[in-house]
């Protein structure tokens, strides 16, 4: 299951112009650059009257995962936003610790930069995790609903059928191979990465090892000249097509 936000953008100007939903086309800016946000909208669910009363990331996160945000999170995103103090604690970690995985070795092969302490908040609870309408503690995310709701899940073996004579896209790589080609990067935090391996690490990946890696930039300055660069040619949008990643 695989739940898709697009951050710090409204609906309209992502997908305004699209021709189902409650959208205005006249704000959709970005509708012309994102085929395939469009793409999948068409093909899976889309939420175009999705409101919540998320300010920033921190608690945004939180109303678009569980449709609230707990007290602690109400009273403790400001303090962390303005730089005053605090941890950030609402994805997924509590005082920069993984609380999704229980046991020190797990979290220390996710994250080697852990500490070796293995007292610091045992266990597998977060403090900011809502609980389910139930009240199951820390059980109030949507893919916890989706757990208690749903009697079958999809399974790898045996792809859905999507429509008449198309199956779900397949992964071309498995974890396994990301496992071996991100061997080495940090990603703990911002700015910890080493870009250009990442980079080509990526692109292999993604295009084959036989689609040579491009050995310069394209050119365009995109700190200058937006509104030229906005204007898309006829060459542009046929080399859009072919490099942009689209299901079958």
């Amino acid at each position: 299951m695989i739940y898709i936000v697009k951050e710090n953008r409204t609906y309209d100007q992502v997908l305004g112009d699209l021709e189902k939903g409650n959208g205005d086309p006249s704000l959709a800016i970005l509708g012309p650059y994102s085929p395939n946000h469009h793409e999948l909208a068409r093909r899976f669910v889309t939420l175009d009257h999705f409101f919540d009363s998320g300010e920033v990331s921190r608690d945004g996160w939180n109303w678009r995962t569980a449709a609230r945000a707990t007290d602690f999170t109400e009273k403790t995103v400001a303090v962390n936003y303005g730089g005053r103090g605090l941890s950030y604690d609402w994805e997924g970690t509590n005082r920069n610790i993984n609380v999704g995985l229980a046991s020190l070795i797990e979290r220390k092969a996710a994250n080697p930069y852990q500490s070796n302490d293995a007292d610091p908040l045992p266990g597998a609870s977060d403090v900011e995790a809502p609980d389910s309408p139930e009240g199951e503690a820390g059980a109030g995310y949507l893919w916890d609903s989706a757990r208690r709701n749903i009697t079958e899940l999809p399974r790898p073996d045996k792809p859905r059928q999507i429509a008449a004579s198309r199956t779900e896209a397949q992964p071309q790589r498995d974890a396994a191979y990301w496992a071996r080609a991100m061997r080495g990067q940090d990603f703990t935090a911002e700015d910890r990465l080493d870009e250009t391996a990442f980079n080509r690490a990526l692109w292999t990946g993604l295009k084959g090892e036989n689609v040579a890696y491009p050995s310069a930039p394209h050119g365009r300055d995109l700190s200058k000249g937006r509104r030229g660069l906005l204007v898309k040619t006829k060459a542009d949008e046929s080399r859009d097509l072919k490099v942009s990643v689209r299901l079958p």
